[in-house]
């Protein structure tokens, strides 16, 4: 159930705001550990704990990276959706009907030309 000021969501979009809540999260926590481990490394006798700060820098470097490179395949796989053209649908043609209506002596007799007769026989066929 949506928060009162959120909108609702459907399954893509739910999954979506899920996929970008748990990027933000790791995001939030490499950048927390990469400060708490360097202020652990001010203290002298930890200076060791720099290296498990960098290591944390290496990593968050690598991540953003990766992030970078999925946001430029989803562009380009976008582009490339939107430039796909749709493929033609064919759409029934109705025939007016054309006749001619003879009256006759107890009923009116249909008469309906051959061109017209020709085509809905090629309509029927298909």
């Amino acid at each position: 159930m949506p928060r009162s000021d959120e909108r609702f969501l459907g399954t893509r979009d739910r999954a979506r705001s899920r996929m970008l809540e748990r990027r933000r999260r790791v995001l939030t926590l490499l950048l927390e550990g990469i400060g708490l481990t360097a202020l652990i490394g001010f203290v002298p006798p930890l200076r060791e704990m720099w290296v498990v700060s960098g290591f944390l820098v290496l990593l968050l470097g690598a991540y953003v990276w990766m992030l970078l490179q999925l946001k430029a395949r989803r562009t380009e796989i976008s582009l490339h959706a939107s430039r796909t053209v749709e493929p033609e649908l064919r759409v029934p043609v109705m025939i007016e009907p054309e006749f001619e209506v003879v009256a006759g002596a107890d009923r009116p007799i249909v008469v309906i030309p051959d061109d017209v007769a020709a085509a809905r026989r090629a309509g029927a066929a298909s």
